[in-house]
């Protein structure tokens, strides 16, 4: 029985390591270090820090692998970049044409799986290349990107957490190439999913749990192999790509209810326009109340909080794991 008890939490270890609960003895003195460092240097970066948790320098530390120097110099550029981007005026940004865009790339948060992760699916097989860079621009599509990151980090996570009465800070993406998912991996294609992924990646680490590539034909394999380049060891890990027969796999993640009929589950948001119009989930009328494309300035629904009952303090307690003791 120990024996047993041991093998599983080696797997726990491997699934968990580096979130809060499930840290090292090593991991609790390079978080402290780390959070300490970057404090200290709140005023040469001339940045109010007070708006990030100890959630957050985790993600940040997880992404480097708790390198203190690699993951000090990923901060410092997030922040430097934050400035230059004008990522805190980013809800100012209008996407006049997101409505039209909406239509030939299908796309967006709908519901939340078994674990209570936001689930955001991408209908690439229906995609309209051509149509879609006529309707917009690279820049206009990073700054809905961006947009979208900070409404997920500051929105849809804490209300997902809410729901679920459990910390919530990744989501479960899908992206569904049912259709004809070849016509898209043009040259423009590729440079701005390499210029996206960068963003994902370097600025908002961590935010990704998992995610299904359904549908995937076997021409897909040379697709994936340009794909997967842009991406670092750790994202790639939590990418499943499946052929046809995928629903099983998403019915294992998401109940039928909350899964769109077109992914294999029951819902089908009809009188919203469908699924992915419908911003079904537990940020629904906190996202409701944001401002259309077409408006002005307007003022924006409360933040919402999350006090985590699982909340450690590393910086006052001597909190040794039990999972340390399994790690090899």
């Amino acid at each position: 029985i120990f024996d047993q008890m041991v093998e599983k939490n080696k797997k726990v270890d491997k699934l968990l390591q580096g979130f809060m609960g499930y840290l090292t003895e090593k991991e609790i003195k390079q978080f402290k270090e780390f959070k300490a460092a970057v404090l200290e240097k709140e005023k040469e970066l001339d940045y109010d820090l007070s708006v990030y948790d100890d959630y957050d320098w985790l993600r940040f530390l997880r992404a480097r692998k708790f390198d203190f120097k690699k993951t000090m110099l990923m901060f410092e550029n997030y922040i430097k970049w934050r400035k230059e981007f004008g990522t805190d005026q980013i809800y100012d940004f209008r996407f006049k044409a997101l409505p039209e865009v909406k239509k030939i790339y299908q796309h967006g948060y709908h519901k939340t799986d078994k674990m209570g992760r936001p689930i955001y699916i991408e209908r690439i097989g229906l995609l309209d290349v051509d149509g879609l860079f006529k309707l917009t621009k690279d820049e206009e599509m990073i700054k809905y990107y961006v947009r979208e990151y900070e409404k997920v980090l500051q929105y849809r996570f804490p209300l997902c957490s809410l729901a679920a009465n459990k910390k919530i800070s990744q989501s479960l993406c899908i992206i569904d190439l049912q259709g004809n998912p070849g016509k898209i991996w043009s040259k423009k294609v590729r440079a701005f999913v390499k210029l996206t992924s960068k963003i994902g990646q370097d600025y908002y680490p961590e935010l990704l749990g998992k995610m299904f590539i359904c549908a995937a034909p076997f021409s897909f394999k040379a697709c994936w192999v340009i794909i997967s380049a842009f991406l670092d060891g750790k994202t790639k890990k939590k990418i499943n790509t499946v052929g046809s027969k995928f629903h099983d796999k998403l019915l294992a993640e998401v109940e039928p209810e909350n899964l769109p009929d077109f992914l294999g589950g029951t819902c089908t948001c009809a009188d919203q326009g469908g699924c992915l119009f419908s911003n079904e989930g537990p940020w629904k009328e906190a996202i409701s109340q944001f401002p259309t494309e077409e408006e002005g300035p307007k003022e924006l629904p409360p933040k919402p909080t999350f006090e985590d009952p699982e909340y450690i303090d590393y910086t006052k307690q001597q909190f040794v794991p039990l999972l340390s003791s399994f790690k090899n």
